[in-house]
């Protein structure tokens, strides 16, 4: 008997520059990245925010010991406007000490929607210095995954966006 086993399409990378390690977000089909909530009535539901997933994070494996190393993350909301998305909206960065054996415990982070429109989340990943003042690798996904969830329940997932 052969077993075949599903791909379960997860972020897209956008790229990464500098000293990056292990990294991903939490981002499958069935566990969501983000979350797009909604409130209102059947029919005249209204987008007022995301909420998203916070991503794992490892610190560089540098030496042959145990490596411990600040790194953040950060999130960006893009709305989609005349055919190309675009940064409406950015939080604060936050940053914790990883190890190479285990990742930061990060927050998630929310994110109000002013308006209608198709939005999109993406998360901003950093590495710094020894010193944790300098950026020293950086690397950005795509949320693919969206729970919709309209007065607190969840009804559905989208994927690659939420529109509102």
């Amino acid at each position: 008997m052969t077993i075949v086993a599903g791909t379960a399409f997860a972020d897209t990378e956008f790229g990464h520059t500098g000293r990056v390690d292990a990294h991903r977000l939490r981002d499958i089909f069935g566990y969501p990245g983000a979350r797009c909530l909604y409130t209102g009535s059947q029919g005249s539901e209204t987008l007022t925010s995301l909420v998203i997933r916070s991503p794992v994070v490892h610190a560089r494996n540098a030496t042959s010991g145990r490596d411990y190393q600040a790194v953040g993350w950060r999130a960006r909301l893009q709305k989609l406007q005349s055919g190309s998305w675009t940064n409406v909206a950015v939080t604060g960065i936050e940053r914790e000490l990883a190890t190479d054996l285990f990742p930061a415990e990060f927050s998630r982070k929310s994110i109000a929607v002013s308006s209608p429109g198709r939005y999109r989340t993406l998360v901003v990943m950093y590495w710094y210095s020894p010193e944790a003042t300098t950026v020293v690798g950086r690397a950005v996904h795509r949320v693919d995954h969206y729970a919709i969830l309209f007065n607190g329940e969840q009804a559905t997932e989208a994927d690659h966006n939420c529109a509102g």
